[in-house]
């Protein structure tokens, strides 16, 4: 007997065209606009749980294999601009103001439902800070364990 085994994912918004989500710069917001994903994409980008579940986590000491699971590249985000990179990649961490506007000149491929979100800069500067401190220290509270 084969059985198949389904993995469920995690995706904000699947891209309104190409292979990230769109976003704006609004003040001190991003407006960030996808489709109600769907899941139909084998292995889309924006992801989350699939990025993740790909990327190999045993390196061998001093190689880096030219990618980052999605929870490294969130830490290592230490600039505006890597933030955003992540947020057009997977979506708000934190979104404010989320809604499903309707628009009647853009279709998906089965559901023409935009996701619409805002998410503050400072908010997410602040949850990476969180964030990258907190997988700091799992190495720490693994060691604490072993002693």
């Amino acid at each position: 007997m084969n059985v198949e085994q389904v993995k469920p994912g995690h995706q904000w918004a699947e891209p309104l065209q190409g292979k990230y989500l769109d976003i704006k710069c609004l003040g001190s917001d991003l407006q960030i606009t996808g489709f109600f994903p769907t899941y139909t994409a084998e292995d889309s980008p924006c992801d989350l749980i699939r990025q993740f579940e790909k990327t190999p986590k045993q390196m061998a000491m001093g190689q880096g294999t030219g990618t980052q699971s999605p929870e490294v590249a969130f830490a290592n985000a230490d600039t505006d601009e890597k933030l955003i990179a992540f947020v057009r990649k997977f979506g708000p961490v934190v979104a404010h103001d989320c809604s499903m506007p309707v628009d009647t000149g853009v279709s998906g491929p089965y559901f023409p439902l935009r996701l619409l979100a805002h998410q503050d800069m400072q908010e997410l500067r602040n949850e990476q800070i969180i964030y990258r401190a907190a997988l700091a220290l799992e190495p720490v509270m693994k060691f604490m364990r072993v002693v």
